[in-house]
């Protein structure tokens, strides 16, 4: 196991504090050499592009070191993982093609963008990774308002948009975001005055659509 340690300490008072750590150890339990890379904040979060900028030279470095396996790169706050918006997503390196990807990427993700006259909408073909059985895929929803809509008006926008796809053998998930349509850290999830997220999903078996995680909402014909 090969473990390196990056740590950025302050110097402005006698005590060092750490505000970041970087460890590169292998993956537990595999067999193919993998490696993954951990970022963990401590204290507060810098911004998003800082995030990213961290992470990939960490990654970055983690290749010089040991190039020759796929790496997988993940950012952290204390035990909790980030999401986006808070960083733009874990990144990869495949040793074959000597390339750092995107998850997006790495899942040769298809994605299509369109506009209507209230929202944009961000469609994502999602898979299982290479090798995970059984294989299965989805659509992921992003539903883009530029300026936060009334909740009646979000969750209508969720379930217009699971409509025009669900003909597809496919589970969908429809999330509702507020903010710049064209960069992803600059967006947010909308939250429920009622409690948690705005968001909708859609089961290809059932053919039934709940709010949030299962709150019944209708079965398409």
């Amino acid at each position: 196991m090969r473990l390196f340690l990056g740590i950025l300490a302050l110097t402005a008072t006698l005590s060092a504090k750490e505000i970041y750590q970087i460890s590169f150890k292998d993956v537990p339990g595999s067999t193919g050499g993998q490696k993954i890379l951990q970022l963990t904040f401590f204290g507060t979060v810098p911004a998003p592009d800082e995030v990213d900028k961290l992470l990939r030279a960490a990654l970055e470095q983690a290749v010089l070191i040991d190039g020759i396996c796929d790496i997988g790169a993940f950012a952290f706050e204390g035990d909790d993982t980030l999401r986006v918006p808070q960083f733009s997503g874990p990144l990869f390196y495949k040793a074959v093609a000597k390339q750092i990807l995107t998850k997006e990427a790495l899942d040769m993700t298809k994605t299509i963008q369109y506009e209507t006259s209230k929202y944009s909408v961000i469609v994502k073909d999602g898979k299982t990774l290479e090798g995970v059985k059984p294989a299965r895929r989805w659509l992921t929803i992003h539903v883009v308002f530029a300026e936060e809509p009334t909740v009646p008006d979000a969750y209508e926008a969720a379930l217009t948009e699971i409509k025009k796809t669900a003909n597809q053998s496919m589970d969908i998930t429809a999330y509702v975001f507020v903010g710049d349509k064209d960069k992803l850290t600059a967006r947010s999830q909308m939250k429920d005055p009622a409690g948690g997220f705005v968001f909708m999903s859609y089961k290809s078996d059932s053919r039934k659509v709940m709010k949030k995680v299962d709150e019944y909402v209708t079965t398409l014909p």
